[in-house]
């Protein structure tokens, strides 16, 4: 079973993109208030398309923060 997304890894998905949560919300074809349920933790993303964009988004995010480290 792969690991749910936490809030946090979806704040910092979208900050490090540089979007709104609406902005967020658009690209992965779901409403704002799913994105902002999603950084509660209220909801997590569950929806094809979201939970591999999301998860992409993350993988691009981490291998960036390890060529940073060097």
């Amino acid at each position: 079973m792969q690991r749910l997304l936490t809030p946090e890894t979806i704040k910092e998905i979208r900050a490090s993109l540089s979007m709104t949560q609406a902005e967020l919300a658009a690209l992965v074809s779901v409403e704002r208030n799913t994105v902002a349920r999603w950084e509660m933790g209220l909801h997590y993303p569950v929806g094809r398309r979201a939970t591999l964009l999301l998860r992409e988004f993350h993988r691009i995010r981490r291998a960036n923060r390890k060529v940073e480290r060097g």
